[in-house]
């Protein structure tokens, strides 16, 4: 069984926003880098060039984080993300229920995005402690613990993906 990860309202705000303005920067400062390129002031166009650079590395960087689908076969859930996936063996889970409004309020992001592109890595909430977090939709969040991981996801169809595992 495979659903897709949409996106709420919320993370496409963030993530368009913030995609404009690293965009937009990262112009403005290779336009600023080619106005200085005649220039014999070497650390401002070092700066100009890296910040540039700096932008567009983020952008791409975090993209490659974003989730896509999710999956279940026999043995495993697997998250799909740009670059690589994420496993979880159904052997090891122990718990997969819908998340609870107070499993994430106050969580607190470790290594993590708060709404660009999604909320995706590793954050600590006091009901849970660390958690990994690869949440596109909050309206469709689905909590699975493990022997020694707790993961949070979301895709589109929540319910079918937790009878799917519970078979």
């Amino acid at each position: 069984m495979t659903s897709y990860c949409s996106w709420d309202l919320t993370v496409l705000v963030i993530s368009v926003i913030t995609t404009i303005v690293l965009l937009g920067a990262a112009v403005w400062c290779f336009v600023k880098y080619k106005a200085y390129s005649h220039s014999k002031q070497l650390s401002t166009k070092i700066m100009c060039l890296s910040s540039s650079l700096l932008c567009i590395v983020l952008l791409f960087g975090t993209l490659s984080f974003l989730p896509i689908k999710v999956s279940i076969n026999d043995s495993e859930i697997t998250v799909t993300k740009i670059i690589g996936t994420v496993s979880i063996k159904i052997a090891d889970i122990q718990q997969i229920e819908r998340t609870k409004a107070v499993d994430t309020v106050n969580s607190v992001r470790i290594f993590a995005s708060g709404g660009f592109w999604g909320y995706i890595g590793k954050l600590n909430s006091p009901a849970l402690g660390d958690y990994f977090s690869y949440v596109t939709n909050s309206a469709d969040k689905i909590t699975i613990k493990t022997n020694d991981k707790i993961y949070i996801i979301s895709c589109n169809n929540p319910e079918a993906m937790i009878n799917a595992v519970m078979r």
